[in-house]
């Protein structure tokens, strides 16, 4: 092997490596991840579901975009530029008295470009420059040619239909509204989106502590059995003991699978939302119980997304409403129209006569219309207004509607960690009572059979604690709806109305 051939087989031996070591560290990570190394914490998964769930990716985006959009109601009011071209050709006999002949042919090339602006009290405004290339034909004769050129300036001001602007002003908050509905559509979707997301995490992590508690609960009716197997070989016990043993024992085994299959489904749904594969080994961080017993007050944080979303589309429905009054209205609108004139065979002339004051062209006028059948006008402007009026009382329900539920969703929560306050002291009284009679034991003055039975019912305690974590925990999220909320991951808070 050549030294030149030695040098490019070491790099590509370095770029193998360095590209090995790159795919390695990221096998490890995903791997710790999975394993458990690093448990998913409620804020990790949270961002997990907006990186990896399109959903929410595009939730993100569309609310972005709609805020986006409320920059389309700017242009209204803004100024335009334009520019107009237009070439004709014209081989009609025409009469023309120039120089005593008649032209074969007239090719015009007409250009006008200005500035365009329509302003809130409902006037349109145009200012450009005109050019305008004339070239005749004449049989047998010299062609003959000439420019005209005029600025130019209109003004159209609207005195009936769109007075003071009505229209255009509602157009632009018709525009702005229709944004701000999207944009609360979108977040009303992400926030409903998330929230889910949340409760799937507690379903997963109190499902995985009931799974615990019922193997636990399998295994002390295991020892529960074996200890009355034994006591009734030695005809210390009726063998009606040990059937009560046997069927209490496959009751616990039910009670373990019913649990282990709903942690398989609380996996699935967890996985569902961040777009992972379910596997037993990812591993989610448990309800710290210690910052769910910490119950700080607070009080609601502002209006859900959908009830922004209402009042979004009420503020749309009526500037619609307004749209439509203005339109049924008759059209009656003043316009004037000032040119300057200038002619010339060439161009770099015609443009310094056409700012020539002693040849100015004046037009004023009106434009009035109006529908024959002013009785139908009359009530479609009367039925817009019903419209205008119906988007508030709408907007208004939809407000009564929040407070009702808020005043649900608070005193579910308030009982429901009522009865988890409970279920804590049921849980310390049946661990005290537990270790209570162990202590007995030591002593020898209580049974194994006893201890076995106060561990069922400690076993039972937990249970039912871990069972009203997981509704408080899910009640809890539902807080997160009415505005941003910022919360620990397992601090539950307190409601007030």
């Amino acid at each position: 092997m050549t030294t030149k051939q030695r040098s490019a087989a070491t790099r590509i031996m370095k770029k193998f490596a360095f590209w090995s070591l790159i795919v390695f560290l990221s096998l490890a990570q995903a791997t710790a991840l999975a394993a458990g190394t690093g448990a998913i914490n409620l804020p990790q998964y949270l961002q997990l579901v907006k990186e990896r769930n399109f959903a929410a990716k595009g939730s993100a985006q569309d609310k972005a975009g709609a805020e986006g959009r409320k920059s389309e109601a700017d242009l209204i009011f803004s100024p335009l530029l334009f520019a107009n071209g237009e070439l004709s050709s014209n081989s009609t006999p025409q009469d023309l008295d120039m120089m005593g002949a008649m032209y074969d042919k007239l090719e015009t090339r007409k250009y006008s470009m200005g500035f365009s602006q329509t302003y809130q009290f409902g006037l349109q405004a145009k200012l450009y420059y005109s050019l305008q290339h004339l070239h005749y034909y004449f049989p047998g004769q010299a062609d003959t040619v000439h420019y005209n050129a005029s600025p130019v300036i209109e003004l159209t001001q609207s005195l009936w239909q769109n007075a003071k602007g009505r229209y255009d002003q509602s157009k632009e908050d018709s525009i702005r509204a229709q944004a701000e509905t999207d944009k609360w559509s979108a977040e009303n979707y992400l926030r409903t989106l998330l929230v889910n997301a949340e409760k799937a995490y507690w379903n997963l992590a109190v499902s995985r502590e009931i799974v615990t508690i019922q193997e636990r609960a399998v295994a002390d009716a295991q020892t529960i059995l074996d200890y009355d197997t034994k006591r009734v070989k030695m005809n210390l016990m009726d063998k009606s003991d040990v059937l009560q043993a046997k069927a209490s024992l496959e009751s616990k085994r039910l009670d373990l699978q019913t649990a282990k299959d709903a942690a398989a489904a609380a996996l699935r749904d967890f996985c569902a939302y961040s777009n992972m594969q379910p596997s037993e080994q990812i591993a989610v961080a448990p309800v710290d119980w210690s910052a769910l017993m910490k119950l700080d007050n607070i009080n609601r944080h502002g209006d859900r997304a959908d009830v922004e979303m209402a009042q979004a589309q009420a503020a749309q429905n009526s500037a619609t409403a307004r749209m439509n009054v203005e339109t049924d209205k008759p059209v009656f609108n003043v316009y004037l129209s000032q040119t300057l004139n200038g002619q010339n065979p060439n161009f770099s002339g015609v443009v310094g006569n056409s700012f020539n004051i002693n040849k100015p062209a004046t037009t004023l006028g009106v434009k009035f219309s109006i529908p024959l059948k002013y009785s139908s006008q009359k009530e479609a402007r009367h039925g817009a207004e019903l419209k205008e009026a119906a988007a508030k009382l709408t907007y208004r329900q939809k407000l009564l509607d929040q407070e009702s539920d808020w005043r649900n969703l608070a005193a579910k929560l308030r009982d429901a960690r009522a009865r988890l306050e409970m279920a804590f002291s049921i849980e310390a009284a049946q661990k005290e009572k537990l270790e209570y009679e162990k202590s007995r034991l030591k002593e020898g003055r209580t049974t194994t059979y006893q201890i076995l039975s106060f561990e069922q019912d400690f076993s039972q305690a937990q249970y039912n604690r871990a069972t009203l974590a997981a509704t408080v925990l899910g009640l809890a999220a539902q807080v997160k709806l009415y505005g941003e909320l910022p919360m620990p991951p397992a601090a539950i808070p307190a409601v007030t109305q």
